[in-house]
């Protein structure tokens, strides 16, 4: 993958910030980024610290083990292409 990026989804966390998934490429790697984003006081969306980056390779098994924990905290995965 070259050195692009597209956001796979944003979601709301709090006043000011979103939780975004992104893919992008970065020398030759595809990741997956999963970060916190807060606007700035110029009012630009930036990313934080707050995140996690790992290789689409290791995506599968991240999943399957947050299924595990959904699974044992009994929380049911929504529909996402649902209507309100």
């Amino acid at each position: 993958m070259t050195d692009t990026e597209t956001v796979i989804f944003e979601v709301a966390k709090c006043a000011g910030q979103v939780v975004r998934l992104t893919r992008r490429g970065y020398q030759g790697y595809d990741l997956l980024d999963l970060r916190v984003f807060v606007e700035n006081d110029k009012g630009v969306t930036v990313p934080t610290r707050k995140g996690l980056c790992i290789r689409a390779e290791q995506f599968p098994t991240l999943v399957e083990h947050l299924q595990r924990a959904l699974d044992a905290l009994e929380i049911p995965i929504p529909d996402v292409d649902a209507e309100p």
